[in-house]
């Protein structure tokens, strides 16, 4: 997912179950507490949503409401082989 703009204010994109990639901190289920980020233009948010044949909880994500401006993203999914 890009961000084509970034809006005056708000339109975060919050994962309730996300935390923030730590080296050694794989599967580490217990410290998730969210993660939001914050809609700059050019930004690139890449995550899976399926790890071992199984859907991810962790990508689960919510627009949050844009206060000011507008929010214009461009999504690409991928589809990989196992």
């Amino acid at each position: 997912m890009v961000y084509l703009n970034t809006p005056l204010e708000g339109g975060h994109t919050f994962f309730p179950r996300g935390q923030p990639a730590e080296a050694g901190d794989e599967g580490d289920e217990e410290r998730a507490s969210g993660l939001r980020i914050e809609p700059i233009q050019g930004r690139a948010l890449i995550f899976w949503n399926v790890r071992g044949g199984r859907e991810d909880d962790r990508s689960l994500h919510e627009a949050q409401p844009v206060l000011r401006g507008s929010k214009w993203i461009a999504t690409k999914w991928l589809t990989l082989a196992e």
